[in-house]
């Protein structure tokens, strides 16, 4: 069987039991000398294989076991935040109280990782950066019109933003930077 650069990173993760994204980082850049167009490349592959546990800090995904029973309170739990809402931040939610034991402390990456791999009626909407470290997703439900960052943001100026006599570029930015809908 062929290997692969992943197959050979992968391989190096197996006996760790959390890896960061420096230590990925830097395996690619000065283990395999890579240039960043390669790495960029390779880093999206590799990051289809993991869970983000902690901000910057990954396990593989086939490491995490999670039952029907714990996928249903996160189900149950998501709802709840949904309730009433066309979406929520995820890092807007700061109390997983109701979430089941599975080893890791919850946050909103762990979160977002496992609805990802196991909740097809949820999708995240998000601004896109390069690097994945700088994530700010909003979660909504499958059947929500909004498709894009620019739909949930239009969403929001019609509906929650006040100020519209006020309403310049720098209030916006700011505004939606205070919802956790965009980094500022």
């Amino acid at each position: 069987k062929q290997f692969t650069t992943i197959d050979i990173i992968i391989k190096t993760i197996e006996d760790r039991k959390v890896v960061t994204y420096d230590e990925i980082s830097d395996y690619f850049i000065n283990k395999l000398k890579m240039n960043d167009n390669i790495m960029y490349a390779a880093n999206i592959k590799l990051m289809k294989r993991l869970i983000e546990v902690r901000k910057g800090e990954y396990i593989l995904k086939d490491t995490l076991k999670l039952n029907g029973d714990s996928l249903n309170k996160i189900r149950e739990f998501i709802e709840i935040q949904l309730s009433g809402n066309e979406y929520v931040p995820m890092i807007s939610i700061i109390d997983y109280r109701g979430l089941p034991d599975i080893g890791y402390e919850w946050n909103p990456f762990l979160l977002q990782d496992i609805i990802e791999d196991n909740m097809p009626e949820y999708r995240f909407i998000e601004k896109h950066f390069k690097d994945r470290r700088y994530r700010c997703s909003s979660i909504l439900r499958n059947s929500s019109e909004l498709t894009s960052i620019v739909d949930l943001i239009v969403y929001v100026l019609n509906y929650e933003y006040n100020d519209k006599e006020k309403m310049t570029i720098q209030a916006i930015q700011q505004y939606l930077s205070l919802k956790n809908i965009i980094m500022n």
